[in-house]
């Protein structure tokens, strides 16, 4: 992922920027791409430099801007009166900033990783929490509240359960980069799924054989992974 951007083509919002600044920002992003161990790579390096660098930490926010908004969008379908969804985009920049202070880079291969499997497992409920100030706000000051869309709460959705599974998909990316395609998949399956190893043999393509085969140098390399 080789992009070049000059932070300061990119002037972050103020509140008095226009309603769809965000999504004006995201025509210069990644767009919604899908997550790799190499793009995981490239943004947890940028990741680190931004936490000591304003205009690296507003370079990184463009490049995810497409992302954020398509996390937006949920909300439209949201009573925020009197609020409005402007006024949840802009709370993308304040939960993308603290976001960045509370991850902790891991070891990849060659450098730090972790960060974009963080981003889109933690960012959402990161925002989602924000929204939820703001209705809380016009609870306490007695507005009516008509009816809304509340998302579940449960052990599985709770802060500190997602930010642990989004350190966990980091660590089987950083797995799955030592291994081949079909070793991959086989390594996936096996620490996401409960299926049995037949059944992961015939859904990576292989024999049994194979993957028996297989099987002891594919957990020598993720114990190597994660004792590092």
């Amino acid at each position: 992922m080789n992009v070049s951007l000059d932070p300061t083509d990119f002037p972050m919002p103020t509140l008095s920027d226009q309603r769809h600044w965000l999504s004006e920002l995201a025509r210069h992003s990644l767009g919604d791409f899908e997550l790799t161990p190499e793009i995981d790579a490239d943004l947890s390096c940028r990741a680190v430099t931004a936490r000591d660098d304003r205009a690296e930490r507003d370079a990184l926010f463009v490049l995810l801007a497409m992302k954020m908004h398509r996390f937006c969008s949920r909300f439209r379908r949201w009573s925020l009166f009197p609020w409005e969804l402007a006024d949840v985009t802009q709370e993308t920049y304040l939960v993308f900033v603290t976001l960045l202070e509370s991850w902790q880079p891991l070891e990849g291969n060659g450098g730090p990783a972790g960060f974009g499997y963080y981003f889109v497992q933690v960012f959402p409920r990161r925002l989602s929490d924000r929204v939820n100030a703001l209705v809380e706000t016009r609870k306490r000051h007695g507005a009516a509240l008509p009816l809304q869309y509340v998302p579940e709460t449960d052990e599985r959705t709770a802060p500190g359960k997602l930010e642990e599974e989004a350190e966990t998909a980091a660590i089987i990316a950083a797995i799955c980069g030592r291994l081949n395609a079909a070793d991959a998949m086989v390594f996936q399956l096996a620490a996401t799924t409960e299926l049995p190893r037949d059944n992961i043999a015939s859904f990576a393509n292989i024999s049994r054989r194979t993957l028996y085969r297989r099987w002891p140098e594919i957990v020598s390399i993720a114990r190597e992974e994660m004792a590092g």
